[in-house]
């Protein structure tokens, strides 16, 4: 006679059996379809494998994302898709543009991180890997360094696509990234250059002016609160500015006629806004114009700030009759470079630091000297 055990055949009897299979052994739950339809926990074949992106279908994730919320222990932005695929923008900071290289390392940046090897499955080790969710910061465990940064992926509906937290820890080779999917306690060493950053203006070009001297040939200063006025030329990149007229009457040091053709060649900025919320109403405290030898003409104004030592800052372009010429044989490209500069100044005001305007706000004596 067949004496093999067999599964009982009364409902009853399979109800009592499946739990019992169940809590004698866990794992058979999954060869039984996770108790009946109920959710299965992660396995082997939910984790990614060496070698393998972490986070499964990163780049189609990444096509249907319509924002991307990024979180650190001590702040957090927002980047939103504009109609354009490839534009997007800051809504902390009025809409600005962002920084298409900050918006790569929020989504391909991170849909590109591949799995190195496996370090934890604990919790209570994703301190020591900086993996702790930086949401909890101030409310729970953990020292500075402990709490990662979060990154995560939203559809047009403001549904999460995916979310990560990534953490750096030091490795016997120098400092390691290790990531984990939010929710997830499996934490991994990881590849990628992901370096994400939470503070709105790190996801803008900072940058007010990068104009290289040389495009320099024309410079004209107005001062209105101490009356002074210079206007400033050069035929040719390589000669110096000259004035051809100041007020009061005077003659440009050398010094700063260097400073002045280098006046916008780097000038950052720490905040922008749309000029209806800038404090730039009224007269301008300075208003600079410098004329391009490839026929354009960019003019800055400046307002007191809010704060000690900084100025408002608005700017813009106009393009001259003639564009182009021997030193500059693409008229094309300064158009192109025209439009961009328009689409980035038009319509914005910016927070710049003091420290970085010098040569507009030196007192007279400093710019000009008597004339023999």
């Amino acid at each position: 006679m067949d004496r093999s055990p067999r599964h009982p055949r009364h409902p009853l009897g399979v109800f009592w059996f499946r739990i019992t299979l169940a809590l004698a052994c866990p794992g058979a739950c999954l060869l039984l379809g996770a108790c009946e339809g109920g959710e299965r926990a992660p396995d082997a074949s939910d984790r990614p494998r060496e070698g393998a992106t972490l986070i499964p279908g990163a780049m189609e994730l990444v096509e249907r994302a319509r924002s991307v919320e990024l979180v650190g222990p001590r702040g957090r932005t927002v980047l939103e898709r504009g109609e354009s695929g490839d534009r997007w923008r800051v809504p902390t900071l009025d809409g600005y543009a962002a920084d298409w290289d900050a918006v790569r390392l929020a989504t391909r940046g991170v849909a590109d991180l591949r799995v190195v090897e496996a370090r934890t499955t604990r919790p209570d080790r994703h301190a020591m890997l900086g993996l702790l969710d930086p949401r909890e910061a101030g409310e729970g465990p953990g020292a500075p360094g402990e709490h990662g940064m979060l990154v995560r992926w939203l559809d047009d509906e403001g549904e999460e696509l995916a979310s990560v937290i990534l953490g750096d820890f030091e490795g016997e080779s120098g400092l390691r990234r290790a990531a984990r999917l939010a929710g997830r306690d499996e934490a991994w060493l990881v590849e990628g250059y992901t370096p994400v950053r939470t503070s709105a203006i790190e996801q803008v070009r900072a940058q007010l002016t990068l104009l290289p001297r040389g495009r320099v040939g024309t410079v004209a200063i107005e001062r209105p609160g101490d009356g002074l006025a210079i206007d400033a030329r050069r035929a040719h990149w390589q000669e110096p500015l000259r004035a051809v007229a100041t007020s009061p009457h005077g003659r440009l040091r050398e010094a700063s006629g260097e400073a002045l053709e280098s006046g916008l060649a780097y000038v950052p900025f720490l905040e922008v806004r749309t000029l209806d919320r800038a404090p730039v109403g009224g007269e301008p405290e300075l208003t600079a114009r410098y004329g391009l030898f490839e026929g354009a003409t960019v003019t800055l104004r400046l307002y007191p700030g809010e704060r000690a030592g900084d100025r408002w800052a608005t700017i813009g372009v106009e393009a001259s009759d003639t564009i182009g010429g021997d030193d500059f044989p693409n008229p094309e490209g300064v158009r192109e470079w025209l439009e961009r500069r328009g689409e980035q100044w038009h319509g914005w005001a910016f927070r710049v630091p003091a420290e970085m305007l010098g040569v507009f706000l030196a007192e007279r004596g400093e710019l000009l000297e008597d004339a023999e």
